[in-house]
């Protein structure tokens, strides 16, 4: 039976699979661009993710709590993790700037769509919604697989992960950073409900902060990044100045919320390891060791080949024509 980081990665190979044959056959054969916004976010989540959730909790035949940790947040962790999510979005800022030279980041369009919409609707779209769907398979069914593997590795192939999850050029750094702070999130916390708050925070916050511009009369071409390459180089420098602010600012905050949490590590990411898998935990003279899987292998090698074909060549080829 494939287990630990190679059933990890080749869910999400599988995963892609399945959301490239699923946006094929909803562009291809019905009437998915007349749908409302709400109503394609419901869809891209619902189906594209919280199915293959299940599917994958089925077939591996694990318990729901031994892919997703449930421990309670407190709420001194809470505050701090709204404090970071807001303290690194000068970050993401310059991310998506940097990303804007060579992509364009296609969701602005549909979260503009929401923009005329009620704001609860709109909020639970793209805060609720992507918080615990996309949490529940990257931060949960897929970071289960790496337990046996150090945080610093785990979080930074799931954050590369999390940005081919995307399957957008233009969300693929910052969602990357993002997917590996959500990853930290949960690992000295415990919990999911950890990398969930924080995803919310961000997304609301970032919807927010869209509609408040649209509302004092930014034009949604700017929005979208539809902007001269000095324009773009501008928007970089902007952005690197804020990113320098705030990020120092937020690595402090990062580094008390690691000082609050880090007596309970062991307790709390290994609390629900399945009894088979504690059977590869050994101590020797009081240090307590764990089985070290392998992060690459053919199925993550396949999942980036199949990506950057899809974003990179694949738009090159076409543009070239």
């Amino acid at each position: 039976m494939i287990k630990g980081t190679t059933r990890s990665n080749l869910f999400f190979f599988l995963l892609l699979l399945y959301n490239i044959c699923v946006s094929f056959f909803l562009f291809g054969f019905t009437h998915y661009d007349t749908y409302s916004t709400p109503v394609k976010l419901f869809i891209s989540q619902s189906v594209t993710l919280a199915l293959p959730f299940l599917a994958f909790m089925f077939i591996s035949k694990q318990k729901f709590t031994d892919l997703v940790p449930l421990k309670k947040v407190s709420i001194e962790n809470i505050v701090l993790i709204v404090v970071m999510c807001i303290l690194i979005q000068p970050f993401m800022s310059f991310c998506s700037a940097l990303s804007s030279v060579f992509f364009t980041d296609s969701i602005v369009e549909m979260v503009g769509e929401l923009n005329s919409i009620h704001i609860l609707i709109a909020i639970f779209c793209v805060g609720v919604l992507p918080a615990i769907c996309e949490e529940f398979v990257m931060r949960g069914a897929i970071l289960s697989g790496y337990k046996y593997v150090s945080i610093k590795k785990a979080a930074i192939i799931n954050g590369l992960l999390f940005g081919m999850l995307h399957f957008n050029g233009g969300q693929f750094l910052y969602a990357a950073f993002l997917g590996a702070i959500f990853c930290y999130f949960v690992y000295y916390t415990g919990s999911i409900f950890a990398s969930v708050i924080g995803h919310f925070v961000i997304n609301a916050s970032q919807f927010m902060l869209f509609k408040a511009t649209m509302k004092f009369g930014m034009d949604l071409e700017v929005a979208k990044g539809t902007l001269s390459m000095a324009e773009k180089i501008s928007a970089i420098e902007a952005t690197a100045v804020m990113a320098l602010i705030f990020t120092p600012i937020f690595l402090l905050v990062f580094n008390q919320f690691k000082n609050l949490n880090k007596k309970n590590i062991s307790s709390a990411y290994y609390s629900n390891l399945t009894n088979a898998s504690v059977k590869e935990i050994f101590q020797n003279k009081g240090m307590i060791f764990f089985r070290q899987d392998d992060v690459i292998d053919i199925f993550l090698l396949f999942s980036s080949v199949i990506y950057i074909f899809f974003i990179v060549i694949l738009p090159f080829l076409t543009f070239k024509k």
